[in-house]
């Protein structure tokens, strides 16, 4: 799970109170919605200093520019594999045939 904050002031130090709180309402939502599985939330900001009325209630992880780059890179490359890919030729039976064959050989 992520949340994304990119309207952040550069000037500033520190994670403020109302973006750790959003974090917070996130997960609660996903805990709410989903149940008790395994998940990582990354909070994707600038910053990585807390105010003194900052904090999460959940264990998140904290991804910050250069990381980002790397994620926007790969998401990149994963979808331009499909950029030759004739997707109209698609249907059920014809993926789970694919996917059949695939495991067998």
């Amino acid at each position: 799970m992520a949340e994304c904050k990119n309207q952040v002031d550069p000037s500033r130090k520190e994670i403020n109170k109302d973006e750790a709180g959003q974090m917070n309402n996130a997960s609660a939502w996903f805990k709410r919605n989903y149940g008790d599985i395994n998940v990582t939330c990354k909070l994707i900001i600038s910053k990585k200093q807390f105010s003194s009325a900052a904090g999460f209630n959940d264990q998140v992880k904290i991804m910050r520019e250069r990381n980002l780059r790397k994620l926007v890179l790969n998401v990149k490359s994963f979808y331009s594999e499909f950029k030759t890919s004739d997707f109209k030729s698609l249907s059920e039976k014809n993926s789970t045939t694919h996917l059949y064959t695939s495991t067998i050989s």
